[in-house]
């Protein structure tokens, strides 16, 4: 499911509970929109199970390629226009937004904001 989807819905059920009405159990709890930033150098294995591959369409040209999920950490490459990336996975960073984990066919490997790729990144959480 796409993640801006699943964001959406959270906050319409937030909603009604704001004015006193219960929508869900008191139990259930809203998926977490953010996790702490990954140190730089960490590396995610293909648990999607699938491999898909994607082309990158970019308007502005080649995207970054990190070594963690923050723009502070290294560029190790890049993914160039209508080159094919396969993801991974992908993670929420400390401030809400979330990176995948993929490899290029140039055998590249490292995180790449997802607003940047095909369909926003990968599907499957790390």
């Amino acid at each position: 499911m796409n993640r801006a989807i699943v964001l959406l819905s959270a906050s319409l059920i937030a909603a009604p509970c704001a004015i006193g009405l219960s929508a869900v159990p008191a139990s259930a709890a809203a998926p977490a929109i953010s996790e702490p930033n990954l140190p730089c150098g960490t590396t995610e294995p293909d648990i999607d199970q699938v491999t898909p591959t994607y082309t990158h369409v970019g308007d502005s040209g080649p995207v970054n390629i990190r070594t963690g999920t923050t723009s502070s950490c290294s560029i190790i490459g890049n993914v160039g226009v209508g080159e094919a990336v396969n993801f991974n996975c992908y993670v929420w960073d400390a401030i809400g937004r979330s990176w995948t984990f993929l490899h290029t066919s140039e055998n590249e490997h490292g995180w790449v904001l997802d607003s940047v790729l095909p369909g926003n990144g990968s599907p499957v959480h790390c």
